[in-house]
């Protein structure tokens, strides 16, 4: 079951578009009326109730389905198999269904996956005795069960002694299955990732003997996993810390250990942690970025999300709001599944209905045409942006976003997964009705053809001219900060990075500009009439740089406006509202300048549309565009041509004709500020001068805390005044250097029991935070050596255990635990006295 990386925003303007409508029948996909009972097809195999969680589209169209049924008081592995046309295919167990009874009680698939020879492999649990366990089923393309598989067909493993189940299922290359999933512990699930030869038995070559266990916060669970082109394993899911619940990333070697070079140290998250989400279905991208399917917010409360991460598993700032885009506001909805393909970009899930019932939600995104839609996403970031150019030449290939909900007639919906039927249609899975009768539900979708191209809107914080890039390379105890400085900034005397553990660091002695408190001022140059037949522009142009959104609503502020106008920092802003309907409009818009002045009340545009098609619909608003002269977008341009934004070899490779006073450095800190002195001159804040002038160049910070969340942001000087650019955050390695060489995971359950104990316990006091600095000193040529060392590794394994569960039983009763040897070594001493006093007394 499943939930801004292209190379900088390559989809980000896809799923923007979705800000831009709501549900409506000129912007929906249709049901295809050709697939079962007009789109739709409901399969009834159980008596008490099915349910489909999986779908994937075989080579030759067919599609198969997997999931639950029920025909007594619990559950059973159900298939089934439809043709193209919606109807149950006969080749497939001859009625087109099958149910598996795994174990004695429930059993469920939640993936599927498709081998080379059209075997067909469902994984998901089974329960006996109360415990879920791993189950995995191998069928033949006929529906039966590969007896040479397993044990029977059936591969049932219990890795933990409560409940284990797969979520995730993919298959490599050379035949061997990837599995991911939870197992439950004492104190909260963790995230398993598991390999199994073709046969069905363990690879004891992965990993430790076929699994590798990784433990994140209290309690982590997997929701679906894919293989990169180059090998790599990603998962994707939620992690829960206390009461904070957030999505997560893991990313793997082919090995099955844990990708140290992927996000933070083999793990990513979204940037603002102070609000909940979660993380359910992955997609990816052929350039390896990875679009993540959840929610925001608290339960009840949720929005439906699109996260976007780079190659490198760090978050695209340029996505979104910080590398998280959130859906048309709902009471309650989160996506589970998503999708990318050259045509079209899909995501689908649940959301609560104006009448309070579960709907099924559809979000998709296709170019007229159906030609490869990331193509154009590319041309409009290119200075006067293809989107300008929405004329009769190329009106077929312009953006269309779409929202569908649906609903059984007084019945929820739900749809868990979706596949892609061909270049043009989607096909999703779920259930409909009430759970206890509830039937598993198929629909097919086509793309309609009408609606209107999205834009792109940056929300990066900062000055427009500073651009302070991801982290290139984080360590331990420092970080590369990739910067670049326009020219048009003006004189630079002095330049570099600040950075704090508090958000928004500032440069100590610094005075910031004072000089801009304005507003931009806006004026319209919207028509006032327009026809039915033509595409209607909201137009407008401010006195300086700015980003401009709109709403129906006077009192709207400036945040709460969903509606983006400008694509990003400039003076021309426009957006299509696609054909309208005769009527009277009215519109507000606000805008926000680089130094974050916003409008206080909204410059109204008020038209007319009038019913008459003899009207000759504009070329456009080239026009208006062209006068955006926008630095943000043609730098970031130049850099996504060459990859990653501010990889290091993209900057190397980059074209030298601009001025650019300093092409490249690498910094060394000339002030810093030590916070904690007790932490070993740890760096908690400070600053990195690096020189003068304009251009691209890298900062190393150095001498930071281990395992710290950071904020920093470049900084430029100018006439005095200092200037700061987007914020980006990172977090360094943390500091259990021999624990993790030995187990190759921060995330081990073992490392996270050390990890605790030094928070809670050596952290505590004087004496023992001296100990920890000690610690950190001359432990990482250490550690290096043990992970550097086959042999080495077992063996620390072996001599931590006693360390580990004397921190285990630590934290679970505290210090008076050691109370008990030490009274045992008492009694035992009086005793041996007593009975050598007793031998005295006898001689």
């Amino acid at each position: 079951m499943s939930l801004c990386p292209i190379k900088f925003a390559t989809l980000c303007l896809v799923f923007l578009s979705l800000l831009l409508v709501e549900t409506s029948e000129s912007f929906a996909a249709s049901l295809d009326a050709g697939f079962g009972d007009n789109g739709k097809v409901a399969v009834n195999l159980g008596s008490y109730g099915d349910q489909a969680n999986a779908v994937l589209v075989q080579p030759d169209n067919k599609i198969l389905v997997g999931g639950s049924t029920s025909s007594t008081a619990d559950l059973d592995f159900m298939l089934f198999r439809l043709l193209a046309d919606g109807s149950l295919d006969s080749e497939f167990n001859i009625d087109g269904m099958v149910s598996t009874a795994v174990g004695s009680n429930d059993d469920e698939v939640f993936a599927l996956a498709l081998q080379q020879d059209n075997k067909i492999l469902a994984a998901g649990y089974s329960s006996t005795n109360g415990n879920r366990d791993f189950a995995l089923a191998r069928y033949n393309s006929d529906g039966s069960l590969d007896r040479d598989f397993g044990l029977e067909g059936l591969v049932v493993t219990a890795v933990s002694d409560s409940d284990d189940e797969i979520t995730g299922i993919a298959v490599q290359d050379d035949g061997k299955i990837l599995l991911t999933g939870t197992a439950l512990g004492n104190e909260g699930r963790v995230v398993v990732l598991s390999r199994y030869q073709q046969n069905g038995s363990p690879d004891t070559t992965f990993a430790d003997e076929g699994f590798m266990l990784s433990a994140v916060g209290t309690d982590a669970r997997a929701e679906s996993l894919l293989l990169t082109d180059e090998g790599g394993i990603r998962i994707a899911g939620t992690y829960q810390e206390g009461e904070h619940t957030a999505l997560m990333v893991l990313g793997y070697n082919a090995d099955g250990y844990l990708d140290t070079s992927f996000g933070y140290e083999g793990v990513t998250v979204p940037l603002d942690g102070t609000v909940p989400s979660a993380g359910s279905g992955l997609a990816l991208r052929d350039d390896g970025s990875i679009l993540v399917a959840g929610s925001v917010g608290k339960n009840g409360e949720r929005d439906g999300a699109l996260f976007l991460f780079g190659e490198n598993g760090l978050p695209d700032r340029a996505f979104g709001e910080r590398g998280v885009l959130i859906t048309a506001d709902k009471q309650d909805t989160v996506f589970y599944d998503a999708l990318i393909t050259e045509a079209m970009v899909a995501a689908t899930g649940v959301t609560v209905g104006e009448d309070g019932m579960r709907e099924s939600i559809l979000v998709t995104y296709a170019r007229k045409d159906g030609s490869n839609a990331t193509q154009l996403f590319q041309q409009q970031m290119t200075g006067a942006r293809a989107l300008a150019e929405d004329n009769e030449d190329n009106k077929d290939s312009a953006p269309v976003a779409q929202i569908i909900t649906t609903k059984m007639d007084n019945e929820e919906e739900y749809t868990f997964s979706l596949a892609a039927a061909d270049a043009g249609s989607v096909v999703v899975v779920g259930a409909s009705g009430a759970q206890e009768v509830s039937q598993a539900a198929v629909s097919k979708y086509t793309i309609f053809q009408d609606g209107v191209a999205p834009t792109y809107w940056n929300t990066d914080t900062g000055n427009a001219f500073i651009f302070t890039g991801q982290p290139l390379d984080n360590t331990r105890t420092t970080s590369v900060i990739p910067v670049e400085i326009s020219p048009e900034l003006g004189t630079v005397t002095k330049r570099g990075v600040v950075f704090s553990v508090n958000t928004l660091p500032v440069l100590e002695g610094s005075t910031t500009s004072t000089a801009d408190a304005t507003a931009p001022s806006i004026t319209s140059s919207t028509k006032s009439s327009f026809s039915t037949a033509e595409q209607v522009f909201l137009v407008v142009s401010t006195d300086e740089n700015a980003i401009c959104r709109y709403n129906e609503n006077y009192d709207e502020d400036y945040d709460g406006m969903s509606h983006v106008l400008s694509s990003s920092f400039g003076t021309g802003h426009h957006v299509s509202l696609g054909q309208l309907a005769e009527g009277t409009y009215t519109y507000y818009v606000r805008c926000k300048d680089t130094e974050g002045n916003v409008n206080t009340s909204g410059t109204r545009l008020a038209f007319t549309v009038e019913d008459d098609t003899t009207v000759t619909p504009p070329g456009g608003p080239t026009a208006f565009i062209l006068h955006n002269n926008n630095f943000r977008s043609g730098m970031s341009l130049a850099l996504k041509n060459v990859g990653e934004l501010f990889v290091s070899t993209a900057i190397a490779q980059e074209d030298t004709d601009s001025t650019t006073t300093a092409t490249t450095s690498t910094s060394t800190s000339t002030s810093s500020t030590t916070v904690d002195t007790e932490d070993n001159d740890f760096l908690e804040q400070g600053s990195v001068d690096a020189g003068s002038g304009t251009g691209k160049f890298t900062v190393k910070l150095e001498d930071l805390k281990p395992g710290t969340v950071f904020y920093a942001r470049a900084y430029a000087v100018v006439n005095g005044i200092t200037y700061y650019g987007n914020q980006i955050s990172f977090q360094t390695a943390d500091s259990c250097f021999v624990a993790t060489a030995a187990y190759g995971s921060i995330f081990h359950p073992a490392v996270a029991i050390l990890r605790n104990f030094r928070d809670r316990f050596m952290l505590a006091n004087a004496v023992s935070r001296s100990l920890v600095r000690l610690y950190y000193r001359y432990s990482p040529p250490i550690a290096d050596m043990i992970h550097n060392s086959t042999v080495l590794r077992p063996m620390t394994r072996i001599l931590l255990m006693p360390i580990i569960g004397a921190a285990w039983l630590t934290m679970r009763f505290g210090w008076i635990w050691l109370l008990l040897p030490a009274a045992a070594l008492i009694v035992l001493s009086w005793f041996g006295g007593m009975r050598m006093k007793r031998k005295a007394c006898n001689l």
